[in-house]
């Protein structure tokens, strides 16, 4: 978006600690965008001023996003470190949460490793309990290898791929979508979780990853929000890209595409009845539509998916304040 007008800009920590700036479209340059399937139009007398947002009374957030892999088998991302910094700064920053430091952990490229993203969500369980809301990001591959316990519908074990995961085998070295991240999720007792992928499990494409083990062109894999996760009922899973398809990075925005959206609806685009409040439902709409129509521009498909009970879907993540 360099040389854009219309932009708002907020700052966020880069790792040798210097200051990059982050923008973001104006209500006014949203307001102009074309309509899009799934998404409500926005006009410019009724949309809201973006403006000082306010976080959750109890929250915490972290935030894991990897673009460089130790593993040299494991392809680069462009985007994805610089993706978590991104959704770090909108929660710190006055447009977002206002998030304290000490209330956020940042994990990327070599700081992403397998046991340092397990400390991070015991960070979340030892400082959680009923009253917390709780926000957990993740950018990079998602990985695919054959499932040898015959517990996947699809035959397809799916993981999250940390820094140091090994191309060979995921099952000792990565996240498991089945068994880990349930685990680990379930030990953090907040009385809302939110979970974000920017990643899928397409294939060998995109941020997917498929292990060595693997040896096939044609992956079709089921939605990852169908998986009986035992905390659904307290937690909302929103995931980039639908089944068997690519979580597509813009090297425009330089962001992915589900990132992009989220950074843009969550600082009061996706305010679609314009109450001032922005609810899961109301992100995931905005997200899905805009996601859906610039992969179709980029010449691919890629939709966004949700889960998470009819009482979730209504929780309030942002509540921007009008100036």
């Amino acid at each position: 978006m360099a040389g854009c007008s219309g932009l708002i800009k907020f700052a966020t920590e880069a790792k040798d600690n210097t200051i990059n700036l982050v923008s973001l479209p104006t209500p006014e340059v949203v307001a102009n965008q074309e309509p899009v399937a799934n998404a409500t139009p926005l006009d410019s007398a009724s949309t809201p001023p973006l403006a000082v947002g306010r976080r959750p009374e109890n929250a915490l957030a972290v935030m894991v996003g990897i673009s460089r892999y130790r593993d040299p088998k494991i392809p680069s991302i462009q985007y994805a470190a610089s993706d978590a910094r991104s959704v770090a700064a909108l929660l710190r920053s006055p447009m977002g949460w206002n998030l304290p430091d000490d209330k956020i952990r940042v994990l990327t490229d070599e700081s992403a490793s397998l046991t340092e993203i397990k400390k991070a969500t015991t960070f979340l369980a030892r400082e959680a309990d009923k009253s917390t809301t709780v926000l957990f990001y993740f950018a990079g591959h998602g990985g695919v290898e054959a499932d040898l316990s015959g517990g996947e519908p699809d035959g397809w074990a799916k993981y999250l791929v940390p820094f140091d995961a090994d191309s060979k085998d995921l099952y000792s070295s990565a996240l498991s979508m089945r068994k880990d991240i349930p685990e680990m999720l379930d030990r953090i007792k907040a009385g809302k979780v939110i979970f974000l992928l920017d990643t899928c499990f397409g294939g060998g494409v995109g941020r997917a990853f498929v292990s060595e083990k693997t040896r096939t062109r044609d992956i079709r894999v089921v939605p990852v929000q169908k998986l009986d996760f035992a905390w659904q009922e307290r937690a909302v899973l929103m995931a980039a890209a639908g089944p068997s398809q690519v979580a597509l990075e813009d090297d425009v925005t330089r962001h992915g595409l589900f990132t992009q959206y989220f950074l843009e609806g969550s600082t009061g685009a996706a305010d679609s009845n314009h109450d001032g409040q922005i609810s899961v439902e109301e992100l995931y709409n905005y997200v899905a539509g805009r996601v859906e129509a610039r992969a179709r521009e980029l010449g691919s498909t890629q939709v966004p998916s949700v889960q998470g009970t009819w009482d979730l879907r209504k929780l309030v993540l942002f509540r921007p304040l009008r100036f």
